[in-house]
């Protein structure tokens, strides 16, 4: 990771000033420094963070092995004025090794307000960066909140996209209680609307080059004046079976609840090598034909009183 400032410049006191007096016969001159103290009673309270803008396009695309000519960032701020001198910059852009980096920006102003932007740098072909193109990675959300209060979850900040594309929301599904939507900057709100309990939706995302995905978000909304306080106790669970061989896991089986609430299945990640099928408390869970090896994936319970958990399940695949 590197630090740097995009350009050096040395700062000179404007409040102390060098006089030098001429008279008719000849010259001289004086070394009194007078010191002109700042009239701050004068000064605008600053509490504007300056605004950044990066130079160049968004996602930055380079060659394999180009040398990388940094275009930058502007800084303006509303009192100091153009401020880009200041601006601190990180990377790890490495661009003999083609792959997804991230650019960060930096600046803040003389009252200390400050801004950050960043963006994504793509090493490689154009060709190579979606041939094919390849779906957003998207995982699962969950949140919390009162039965009254709308909650907004950021649901795109544990996603990411192979080709650095930039990732939007483009819909929700609905809850069976409750309302979700999408707002304006790709995050999504939902609103319990008096309802206690988990309630769940599933978001998808869109990378702008035809790749969909989706995933689900759990809310769980909670009664503060319930006096059912206690959330679930969910363990891992771990099952085994051969190749190609269904097997069911109970996974309510070793979880348990304080206030002595019948636990829910809620929802159950897909896992990477086998699929899975949801019955009562638990999953069958078939692996994929021909597989051995591990398989994981995760599931989350709630006591319908707006507590939840999850945890991990393991299977272990053998001949």
């Amino acid at each position: 990771m590197k630090l740097r400032k995009l350009l050096s410049y040395t700062l000179i006191p404007v409040a102390l000033l060098q006089l030098q007096a001429c008279g008719g016969g000849g010259s001289s001159s004086s070394n009194n420094s007078v010191n002109n103290p700042v009239n701050t009673a004068n000064q605008p309270n600053d509490s504007t963070s300056p605004t950044l803008y990066m130079r160049g396009s968004t996602p930055l695309l380079l060659a394999l092995g180009e040398s990388f000519n940094d275009p930058g960032a502007l800084a303006i701020d509303d009192v100091d004025g153009d401020i880009s001198d200041q601006v601190l910059e990180s990377n790890d852009i490495n661009t003999n090794i083609a792959g997804c980096y991230t650019q960060s920006f930096f600046v803040t102003d003389s009252a200390g307000n400050s801004s950050a932007e960043s963006r994504t740098v793509f090493v490689g072909t154009d060709a190579q960066r979606h041939s094919p193109n390849t779906a957003p990675d998207v995982l699962q959300d969950a949140v919390s909140t009162n039965n009254y209060d709308v909650v907004t979850i950021d649901v795109l900040s544990n996603d990411s996209d192979a080709e650095c594309d930039q990732l939007t929301v483009v819909s929700v599904s609905q809850p069976a209680l409750g309302e979700a939507y999408v707002n304006s900057d790709n995050t999504v709100s939902y609103d319990p609307q008096g309802n206690v309990g988990s309630h769940s939706f599933i978001y998808t995302v869109s990378d702008q080059h035809g790749g969909l995905s989706t995933e689900g978000v759990t809310v769980a909304s909670v009664d503060p004046d319930d006096n059912n306080d206690n959330w679930p106790n969910v363990v891992p669970d771990t099952a085994t079976t051969s190749q190609g061989a269904t097997v069911f896991i109970d996974l309510l089986g070793n979880d348990s609840d304080a206030d002595g609430d019948v636990l829910v299945l809620d929802q159950v990640d897909t896992p990477q090598h086998g699929t899975i099928v949801k019955q009562d408390g638990g999953v069958f869970y078939t692996p994929d034909a021909g597989y051995i090896g591990t398989d994981s994936f995760y599931y989350g319970v709630h006591d319908n009183h707006g507590h939840n958990g999850s945890a991990i399940v393991e299977v272990n695949v053998t001949q």
